[in-house]
Formats: structure tokens, sequence, C-alpha cells
């Protein structure tokens, strides 16, 4: 995209915000006075405003919420019940209308406020048509000549015409005045707060309904345990409301219903939950249906009988086995769940804004109250519940993150050089962790040589960044931690944060290197239709692993090409994994080899870790780790003790068994002489202080390190595993000897040691073989092809690029 492109869409930010807090906000004033046209125009422009978003930026990325397995399943429990329901044309109708509308009212308003900037005009004008509310239904009680005693008093309605829903709207609203003080305790938030309690209790109490002004105290009851944790006083002060509430006589509070055989709408309830346990015990997943219409074609005996019980034949606890059966009973206490603890208040968490804290407060209040307001309702049926939906969807930016799934974190791409030139081709490499390793250096060496004309790269770690990932970002290339890979169980979250990921930046191509980095990568880059999928192999198999044969093998199927470090490597993927041979090209891995040929000051580099100039230096770089089979180089270097007195072991690296070698030098004498120095950035300065170099590895893809310690003119002694055998040809560019035997490490040293004319010649092999062998422009060159060969195998094209193979 040009830059004056992207100047115009970015100067569309404001308005589309300015947008969205109107949608919102009219959306919360139609829903609390009923204007169903105007909800449904707000709906539709929230919808426009995050499609244009989404041209803008070019890829559709919608958030993911605690709420979306729930949501499925239930939806899944509903669409289901159409089967066996009474009337499928008429449930499926309620269902569109009830279900769908408020998952679409919540996902909208989930991915169109992103900012308490843009919640705050929408709480305002939630306070203020809430005001008008109250106000309405006091007006309307006292115009009608309502009474405060009379044993059947006229019940105070508001916009919608009917008490029951001026209760439940009450109870709904009520939270953002009464918490109003969480914003700042001073007077000008105090004095509203009473007043707000004030109006809404008589409010409240004008409906006579005496479920709602029950569920109104407990509701002051949570609050104050909301902002005043760890109070005993209030569970007195608790008391002593539910006494006072019982002790209000009933007929303050309700009308009698004039049938004999329903005493009252709690009665009702009990009546309705009777019959539903005795039918659904008879057909748990038989479900009849939506809506009173199926409730009374499916029953019409019970309704001649229970008339006034029609009111509730919505109900959820009541109901919920009898429209879907048990499996949509199931999935909305699942809601349930998972509602309560995504909002559940957290004093701890990090740090957020005072209102971020009140509004988040409210919506908890609010959601707990209305469970308990309609104890046997629908989360989904009629306005109210439009209601409870945009107030989850507008607190959903506030939440603590701890409270959210992770989201992909943002990604801060270096700028063109040239502001004219075309897209350049975005690649993502994806590793588990980046800590000093040969995989990682790697990688290393690929970015320095990329041609950033044609690709703009970015490295993605599943875990922390580590050391090679801070010096990747230090390169000027964008690393993304995801801070996770904390346990060893398959994260199906990483799958939908890569995921998002790539499809938020328009990643074309997904690189991915070792195990973990493969499995996460390439399953995220197939879910979102990535054109070209690479995958990288490091290493050879010890054993038989049928369970990673398995996946490798089912992965293969989508990934484009598969690149082995070795010939080892690949015999290893066609003879374990069974992936096909032509899917497999060699690539052997890169170094910078001008980085180890330079001239250090060796003598400088000893004295830093207290070695002497006449000291022999055997040197190691590796993780501590027990595929490099460190004990028996030790075994080794404490043979070789008493030839020479002056022999010392120089180990680079860090890793897991680092407690174990330094017990084992000290087990085997030899601690004096070990140097540990850790993880070092300095590897060719080290090397330079070296005068052999082992590595006795148990088994190896295509070791790196033995590369580099060649291009130091180091001397090199090496075990024939893996693909050791294709870099020390033995005799010619180095010492090639069997794995754990620590007797020929030391016959291979004192060659080396002993016969230094025939040392020079193989020095001098390996420095040549290594050059031709390891060449960054060479390998790099042919990744960049194998990248083109595969995008435009797919039909990709750049203005700047042939693509001869192309269909």
């Amino acid at each position: 995209m040009s830059t004056d492109v992207s100047g115009r869409l970015a100067g569309l930010n404001p308005v589309l915000s300015v947008g969205r807090v109107v949608f919102a906000s009219t959306l919360m004033v139609t829903l609390l006075i009923d204007m169903t046209f105007l909800r449904d125009l707000c709906l539709g422009g929230l919808a426009v405003l995050l499609i244009i978003e989404s041209v803008k930026r070019r890829t559709l990325s919608l958030r993911s919420t605690p709420l979306d397995l729930p949501l499925l399943l239930y939806t899944l429990a509903a669409l289901l019940s159409l089967l066996s329901a009474t009337d499928p044309a008429y449930s499926f109708v309620e269902i569109r209308g009830e279900i769908f509308r408020n998952v679409l009212l919540f996902y909208l308003l989930v991915n169109s406020l992103r900012s308490e900037r843009e919640v705050i005009p929408v709480c305002c004008a939630l306070l203020g048509i809430g005001i008008v509310v109250m106000a309405y239904g006091i007006f309307d009680f006292f115009g009608h000549d309502g009474s405060l005693v009379s044993v059947v008093p006229y019940r105070a309605e508001s916009f919608f015409h009917d008490f029951q829903y001026y209760g439940t709207m009450l109870i709904m609203i009520s939270p953002f005045f009464l918490m109003l003080s969480l914003i700042k305790r001073k007077w000008y938030t105090i004095l509203p707060s009473l007043l707000g309690a004030g109006a809404l209790g008589f409010s409240v109490y004008i409906t006579h309904v005496r479920w709602v002004g029950i569920v109104f105290l407990l509701q002051l009851i949570l609050i104050a345990f909301v902002m005043f944790p760890r109070k005993r006083v209030l569970l007195l002060i608790s008391l002593g409301v539910i006494a006072l509430t019982l002790a209000v006589p009933k007929q303050f509070w309700r009308h009698d219903l004039s049938m004999s055989t329903v005493k009252s709408s709690t009665h009702a309830r009990v009546i309705l939950y009777t019959f539903s346990l005795e039918k659904i015990a008879k057909h748990p997943f038989k479900g009849i249906g939506f809506g009173r219409h199926s409730f009374g074609k499916a029953y019409p005996e019970f309704v001649d009988k229970y008339l006034v019980t029609m009111w509730h034949a919505h109900n959820l606890y009541l109901n919920a086995p009898l429209q879907m059966g048990i499996l949509g009973l199931v999935a909305l206490l699942f809601l349930f769940y998972r509602i309560l603890r995504t909002w559940w208040p957290k004093p701890a968490a990090e740090e957020r804004s005072v209102f971020a804290r009140y509004f988040h407060y409210a919506v908890f209040v609010m959601a707990v109250s209305f469970f308990f307001r309609h104890l046997a309702d629908d989360l989904f049926v009629d306005i109210p519940l439009n209601l409870f939906w945009v107030f989850l969807g507008v607190s959903y930016c506030l939440l603590p993150t701890s409270s959210l799934p992770a989201e992909a974190p943002d990604v801060h791409w270096n700028e063109p050089s040239f502001p004219h030139e075309p897209d350049r081709i975005r690649v993502m490499y994806v590793f588990a962790a980046l800590p000093v390793g040969g995989a990682e250096k790697l990688l290393y060496s690929e970015l320095q040589g990329m041609d950033t004309r044609r690709f703009q790269p970015m490295v993605c770690c599943l875990s922390k960044k580590g050391p090679m990932g801070e010096q990747i970002e230090a390169s000027g290339v964008p690393v993304v931690a995801l801070n996770r890979m904390k346990h060893k169980r398959f994260d199906l979250q990483m799958i939908r944060i890569l995921k998002d990921l790539m499809l938020r930046e328009r990643i074309q191509v997904v690189h991915t290197h070792l195990y973990d980095g493969g499995r996460y990568g390439r399953l995220a880059a197939w879910r979102c239709g990535v054109p070209c999928v690479v995958a990288t192999f490091h290493n050879v198999y010890v054993r038989r692993r049928p369970r990673i044969h398995l996946i490798n093998r089912m992965l293969g199927h989508i990934t484009d090409r598969i690149i082995a470090v070795s010939s080892s490597v690949k015999n290893d993927l066609i003879r374990f994994d069974r992936l096909p041979p032509e899917k497999i090209q060699v690539l052997h891995n890169t170094i910078d080899l001008k980085a180890f040929q330079e001239p250090y000051d060796r003598q400088a580099v000893r004295r830093a870790y207290g070695i002497n100039d006449t000291d022999i230096v055997v040197g190691w770089v590796a993780r501590l780790a027990k595929q490099k089979g460190h004990g028996f180089l030790f075994e080794a270097i404490q043979l070789m003790s008493e030839s020479y007195p002056n022999l010392r072991l120089l180990l680079v690296g860090d890793g897991p068994l680092k407690q174990w070698l330094v017990e084992k030098a000290r087990d085997l004498a030899i601690e004096e002489r070990v140097v540990f120095t850790g993880t070092s950035h300095q590897v060719p300065e080290l090397m330079s202080a070296m005068d052999v170099f082992v590595l006795p590895s148990l088994w190896e893809g295509l070791p790196l390190v033995i590369g580099e310690a060649m291009a130091a003119g180091v001397p090199v002694v090496g075990t024939d595993v893996g693909g050791v055998g294709e870099l020390v040809i033995d005799g010619e560019t180095g010492y090639l000897i069997p794995p754990g035997q620590p007797q020929a490490i030391r016959e291979a040293v004192e060659s080396v040691l002993e016969q230094p004319d025939r040392t020079r010649v193989m020095v001098e092999n390996a420095r040549k073989h290594v050059e031709k062998l390891f060449s960054t422009s060479d390998h790099t060159s042919r990744l960049h092809d194998l990248y083109m060969e595969i995008l435009c195998s797919k039909g990709f094209h750049r203005p700047d690029a042939e693509c001869t193979d192309g269909p």
C-alpha cells in the first residue's frame, strides 16, 4: 500500500472512533426506551464501521473471548432442538431473532469498542437515559394516583408499559449509579450515589414486584462487598437487610393472583419446574422448541390448567431442558460459569484506571443481580437481555488482561527504505525459544543476508525472547515473544494467537524451525491459509518416537517444502516420518565466516577467564544438555590430566545440566581445570582462545558450531553422529570418533597436539571446506528462490519478480 493511501486511511481513525461511540451510545438508548428500528440501524452501523476498518487494515481480525465456546455450544444445542421441535419454523424464527441477534450484538461491541476513551461516552449515555427512565416511572406512578399503602396498588411502568420490564431495567442500571463513588470518593460522586440509591429504591418499590425489591437489597449487599472487601461488619448489615426484607408485609409488593391453584409467581415457577423435571426424566435429549407457542402446542392441557404460569413459559432453569433437552441446560450453565469467571472482580489485578474498575465491577454486579432477578429466565429472550449483552460487550475492553484470552502482540515493522517500492513479502520465522544455539544462529545469519527489497522478515518466539531474540531485535528485525510454552501440554490458544498474528500482519511465508515451532507454526499457517509454509529440521532421531513421527507425517501434508540441514537428517525424515523424498530439500546451514576469521586478541581473551598463555585449551560450545555428551569429555580430560598438567577445558554455553557438570568435575578432581563461561555472544573471540575444539555429541543434525570452529581455524574432533560426517572428513578436515568413548576423545586430542604439521594441513583443509559448504550468500539465495518458487506456484505475483513456473 502506498504512503499516500496509508495516510488517507490513517486519517479515518478519528472518524471511525467517533462513529463507534455514537452508534454504541445510541444503541444503549434504544434498548432502554424500546426503539427496535433504531436499534437495528445502530447494529448495522457498527457492522459497517467494522468492515471499513478491516478494509483499511486489509484483514478482518476478530477478538476471541472466553464466551466463544459456551455460546457456540448453546447455539448448537438450540439448532439441534429443531429436529424434535413441535413447530421447527417458529422455533427457528425465535432462535434467529433472540439468540443470533444477541450474539451478534455482543461480538460487534467487543470488536468495535477497544479503549476506555470510547466507553466513557457510552457510560454517560447510560446514566443519562437511566435518569430519564426512573423519572418517567415515577411520573407514571403518581400520574395514575399510585398509592404506597394500597393492598392492590397501581404498579409503576416505564416506556415498555410493563411493570416487570421496568423492574428488570432498574436492577440492570442501578449498579452504575450506586458505584459512582468507586471513581473518586468525593462529594460530587458520593452525593449522586446516595441520590441514585434513594431514587432507585423508591422506583423499585413502586413496581410492587416483591422479588425485584429483594434482588435490589441483595444487590446493595453485593456492591458493599465489592467496594469494601474484607469488611466483616458488612455481614451483619447484610443479615439486617435480609431480616428487614422478610418483615415487610407482602401486600405492599404484589397483587394476589386470582387463580386459586397458583398462589404467587414463585409458586408458578415451582409448578413449572416440577412439570419440567417430569418431562425431561422421560426424554432428556428431546426439545420441544422455543417460545410460548411451542410450549402451548406441546402441552395444551398444562396451559389450560395453569394459564398464569405461561408468563414464565420461556424460563431458563425450568424450561431449558424442555426447549433444548439436557444439552441446552448444560451449555447454558457453562455460559453462566464463564460469564462470572471472566467478569469476577480482581482487586489485585494489574493497574487499571478507576473508571475501568468502576465500569467492570458495575457490570459484574449487574450480571449477578440479573441472574437472581431471573432465576428461571433465558439469557436471550426479550429486550432486557439485549441490554444484558450490550453491557458485557461494552465492558469487555476494560477487563484486566488476566481475565481475557491472550492476544497476539503488536509488531513494529521497519518502514521501507524506499517509499514507492512495491509491498514486500512478509516472512514469519517461528521458534519455540531463542537461546544461543545452532538453529538460532542459522536464523540470525539468514536474516542478515536477507534481501530486504523483496522480503520483510519478523520472528515469532513462542516463549520468552531469549538472548538470541534480543540480538536479532537489535539488528532491526522485529521479534514478538508470546511468553507461553509454560507446560508440556498442547496449547490450543497458541494456535489461535499465531493465526490472529498471521492474519493481522498479512504474512505470506511461514518458516518454522524445530519440533514445537513446527507443529504450532504450521497448524496456524494452515488455518489462516498462508500461501507458503516451510519447515526446517535440524536433528536426526536417536530412537523411534511414534507419536512425533505421526505428527510430523500429518503436518507434512500441509507443508509446501521441508528443509533438512544435512543428508542424514533427510534420510531420517524419510525413514521414520515417512515423508515424501520429493518434498525434502537439503540446505546446509550458513555461517558468518567473516566474524570467525577476524584477528582477535587471543591472550586478552584467555586472561579474562584466568587462563595462561602456556595452557592447552580444549574448547566446547553447546547447550549443557544430555544430547551433547559432556560427561564423556570430562572423563577424557581426567585421563589426560597427568600427561598434560597445563590442560584446561573451556565450556561455552548454559543449560539444565550445569550443576550436574560442576559436581562431576569435582568428583573427577578436575574442577580447577574447567572454566564455565555461560551463555556468550562472543563465540568467535572465545574460539580464538582454543587449541582444540571437541564436540562429543550423542546425536546431531548438522552442528553449526563445528563449521564455526573450522572457520576460526581451530582443529576439530567430533563424534560420528548425524551430519557431523558431512563436515568432518576423518584425517582430512578433523578427527571423527565413535560417540560415548572417552578414550577415543583422548587419542584424537593427543593426535592434534602431538602432530602439529598434520594439524595445520587439516585446519587449512577444513577452512576451505567450510567456506565452500557454508556460504551465506549461496544459502540465502537458494532460500529466497525456494520461497518465490512456492509463491509463484500458488499464483502469487510481484511487479519486480518473474514467476516462470506459475500456473
